[in-house]
């Protein structure tokens, strides 16, 4: 029982800067944190980071500036002048996509749509308008559930690094154990 309390010990020591590291960016990311869904989000930009080394074990690249910024004021004109014909064609072709779904006369080859296709060989689409969508769930229960995950693993780990520096007589091999689990990782990132 002893050996097995010595490889928890050394075990938890070691682990313990990654797990409270995870619990916590884990959190964030459950809470959407990381990204800026909506115009008006500003999270901070560290969370990104951190979420990147969380998710994919990278840090983010930072971001090239773009040609347009590069580029003269009468060149970035020029393309813009570039794309009002490309753009009058899009117009055109999601005007055209509009007719055909209402039913108007349209083009030999225009597309119609597949609620079109349906109606014409007199089939009817199994998702009509009149139906009802099925409620989704709120996620928050759950998301919620998970933020106290989170906050349990980090304390339960602090807790366990107090009780290691109390109860243990050598912490030679607590900090030691510490240190690599916070330098191990962080090697293995910037390698």
């Amino acid at each position: 029982m002893k050996t097995i309390r010595q490889l928890h010990l050394y075990l938890g020591l070691f682990f313990a800067p990654s797990i409270i590291f995870f619990a916590f960016t884990g959190t964030m990311q459950t809470f959407s944190l990381h990204e800026n869904k909506h115009p008006g989000d500003h999270n901070p930009e560290w969370i990104a980071t951190l979420a990147s080394v969380h998710k994919d074990q990278v840090l983010p690249v930072k971001k090239q500036p773009s040609k347009a910024k590069e580029q003269s004021p009468a060149a970035v004109e020029q393309s813009s002048s570039a794309k009002q014909p490309a753009d009058r064609v899009a117009k055109k072709e999601m005007s055209r996509e509009k007719d055909v779904g209402e039913g108007a006369e349209h083009d030999a080859d225009a597309k119609p749509s597949p609620v079109a296709k349906s109606e014409a060989s007199g089939q009817t689409a199994k998702s009509g308008a009149g139906a009802p969508q099925p409620q989704r769930k709120s996620p928050l229960p759950l998301k919620t559930f998970v933020g106290f995950l989170g906050i349990g693993l980090i304390c339960s780990s602090l807790l366990g690094i107090y009780m290691a520096f109390k109860y243990n007589r050598d912490r030679r091999i607590i900090w030691g154990l510490l240190i690599a689990g916070m330098a191990l990782p962080l090697l293995l990132l910037f390698y």
